[in-house]
């Protein structure tokens, strides 16, 4: 009987194994990813709001506006007539932001952001 779940033991831990080192594997891979679009959603005052996100790596840029890239953030800046708009992208979170100014004087809506399906046509 010990022999006999010790076999049981091994395998569970084989096949966690397997499964976490696939996983593993997957998040590896999408981190060297050079290039990505992503979908990002909220919702204001019972509307969707969309922003899709073209996101350059390799060149640094966000819908080919120059950018600042890190680990855990991206962040660039676009003109809106006399106005700058801050943009914002948590990588951890996958949390999109924008503001006018340096400082949001109001709490701006946080866009959830996925990888964007791919086009119909």
């Amino acid at each position: 009987m010990k022999i006999h779940m010790a076999f049981i033991g091994v395998g569970l831990l084989l096949a966690f194994s397997a499964v976490w080192q696939q996983t593993f594997s997957t998040s590896a891979a999408s981190i060297s990813v050079d290039r990505i679009t992503l979908l990002c959603m909220t919702t204001v005052q019972g509307r969707l709001l969309t922003a899709l996100l073209d996101v350059d790596y390799k060149n640094k840029t966000v819908n080919a506006v120059s950018a600042k890239i890190s680990d855990t953030s991206v962040h660039w800046q676009t003109p809106d007539g006399n106005l700058t708009v801050y943009h914002e992208l948590d990588r951890l979170k996958g949390i999109y932001r924008n503001h006018y100014g340096l400082f949001a004087t109001d709490f701006p809506p946080a866009y959830y952001c996925k990888k964007a399906p791919p086009g119909n046509f």
